[in-house]
C-alpha cells in the first residue's frame, strides 16, 4: 500500500498530517487560518515578492475553502483540502 492509500485509509494519519501543516499555515495560532496567513502561505508556495499584490487569488482560494462562509479556514475544512490533495495525487 502506498503512503498516500495509508494516510486516506487512516482517519488519525489524515488528522495528524493535516494538523501539522496546518499549524504551519497558523502562525498566530489561533486554530483559524485568516486571509494574512493565507497570504503569507501562498506567497512561500508562489515564491513571489511579499508586496506582490495578490488579493484576487486569495480571495479566490478562501471562497473555495471557506466551505461555512466564516472568512477564516477553520481545522475541518482545511483537512478536507489535505484529503482532496491526496486523492488527486493518487489517481
Amino acid at each position: 500500500m502506498s503512503i498516500i492509500l495509508e494516510i486516506l485509509s487512516d482517519d488519525e494519519k489524515l488528522t495528524r498530517l493535516s494538523k501539522l501543516m496546518f499549524n504551519a499555515v497558523d502562525e498566530d495560532k489561533s486554530g483559524e487560518i485568516d486571509k494574512r496567513e493565507l497570504r503569507r502561505a501562498l506567497l512561500r508556495l508562489d515564491g513571489e515578492d511579499p508586496d506582490h499584490d495578490m488579493t484576487n487569488k486569495i480571495d479566490q482560494v478562501l471562497d473555495i475553502l471557506d466551505s461555512d462562509g466564516s472568512g477564516v479556514v477553520e481545522f475541518h475544512e482545511f483537512k478536507e483540502l489535505v484529503r482532496q490533495l491526496l486523492e488527486a495525487f493518487n489517481n
